[in-house]
């Protein structure tokens, strides 16, 4: 993102990821899509002023869902949730730290720490 510094960040809003999700088989929990909300927020505020624009798209748990979108939008309204509260994530969060440093390693367009 940094690199092609658009003029607006479209995020494609998808919670199918969610731990609860019937349909996906990933793990991230409500927590974790607050986490990346806020990476997507600081994102657009460096490199483009904080357009961001987010269309909802996928997701079949329907209690997962409406806590993905909370957390997203409060997350993007600048509402920052540095530990989510008991009632927005009970599921522990999955350490994927081996995962991204695989990821760090082999691909050209990560860096570790970003």
């Amino acid at each position: 993102i940094r690199t092609f510094a658009p003029e607006l960040l479209i995020i494609s809003a998808g919670y199918d990821a969610h731990i609860q999700d019937p349909l996906g088989t990933l793990a991230v929990s409500t927590a974790g899509y607050a986490s990346l909300a806020g990476i997507v927020y600081n994102l657009a505020a460096e490199v483009c002023g904080g357009r961001l624009v987010g269309v909802l798209e996928g997701g079949y748990n329907l209690e997962a869902l409406g806590e993905g979108v909370v957390v997203t939008m409060r997350q993007w309204l600048g509402q920052r949730l540095s530990v989510p509260a008991p009632e927005v994530s009970h599921i522990p969060e999955p350490d994927l730290s081996l995962l991204i440093n695989a990821l760090s390693a082999h691909h050209p367009l990560v860096r570790a720490g970003e």
